[in-house]
């Protein structure tokens, strides 16, 4: 059975890669830029994706407004500002760290930092420009056979960056390889622990 991936994501990042970014905004605009994100995300993730996929953004730029939490989820999608003070690079890194299955993650960032954080853990790291044209290609090239198959062929691997960069539709094959001894969801029990923090009043 091909191994799940987990998605954390640097959302002003993919913002701007997404071509949904703006020189100035007026009030509301980032927030109605959020949502565009999303939507463009909800359309092109599967709905298993998008139950295992973090968007973070940086509080200081447009924080939610009082009476929405710092954690959500939103059409599947958990969402996260940072804490005051904190910036989206030193959140998705603790978020890196903190992870139980760090090889399974997929990081969509163009910092240099956040890639070498989590190769540093055994994971990928893939632009946001990439990760873009993943999912475009994918939106306009879907499967013309139903049967997929358990250990896909690698494919794609020439366009490799500098970085390390991997295809979206490769990695499960790889980690697969690196994975196979590890407990089967490891990412949605970390993330049921956040919920339950929030509920509980005790995440701070």
């Amino acid at each position: 059975m091909a191994v799940e991936r987990d998605f954390l994501i640097d959302g002003y990042n993919l913002l701007h890669a997404a071509g949904m970014a703006q020189q100035r905004y007026a009030r509301g605009d980032l927030d109605r830029a959020r949502g565009r994100l999303l939507a463009w995300l909800v359309a092109r993730l599967t709905s298993e994706e998008r139950q295992r996929c973090t968007v973070v953004y940086d509080a200081h730029l447009d924080p939610p407004p009082p009476d929405v939490p710092r954690i959500w989820r939103q059409d599947d999608i958990l969402i996260r500002f940072t804490n005051p003070g904190q910036d989206a690079d030193t959140l998705i890194e603790q978020l890196i760290e903190d992870h139980p299955a760090a090889r399974r993650l997929l990081v969509v960032s163009g910092d240099l930092r956040l890639k070498t954080a989590i190769r540093r853990k055994g994971g990928h790291p893939i632009s946001s420009e990439r990760f873009v044209t993943e999912l475009e290609e994918r939106r306009n090239n879907p499967p013309t056979t139903t049967p997929v198959p358990t250990r896909p062929r690698p494919e794609g691997i020439d366009w490799a960056e500098e970085f390390g960069d991997v295809s979206v539709a490769d990695l499960a094959a790889e980690i697969e390889a690196e994975e196979s001894g590890i407990d089967s969801d490891p990412w949605s029990r970390y993330v049921a622990e956040l919920e339950q923090q929030l509920k509980d009043g005790s995440f701070e």
